[in-house]
């Protein structure tokens, strides 16, 4: 379970670079761009950002159930050696 979440970390850091890629050339393209596309560009870097920062919830709720699967793994091994007895 840890493994998967670092590993969802791993993949939230690169896009969390890839939205400030995203913001740096909408930057540099806003002079050459419609007011309408400024504004589309700028919607979808929100909401990518508004998913990033509901993943990252989801990864802290996860964080927060490894204890309670670790004291499960020992409630089952214990249950497990009483059976054996």
């Amino acid at each position: 379970m840890l493994f998967a979440i670092e590993a969802a970390e791993s993949k939230l850091d690169k896009a969390r670079q890839r939205i400030e890629l995203a913001k740096e050339k909408l930057d540099v393209e806003r002079a050459s761009l419609s007011k309408e596309e400024v504004a589309e560009r700028e919607q979808k870097i929100e909401a990518a950002e508004q998913k990033i920062d509901e993943l990252i919830d989801r990864i802290e709720r996860g964080r927060e159930l490894i204890p309670d699967v670790k004291d499960i793994e020992e409630d089952v091994e214990e249950v497990e050696v009483e059976l054996d007895e």
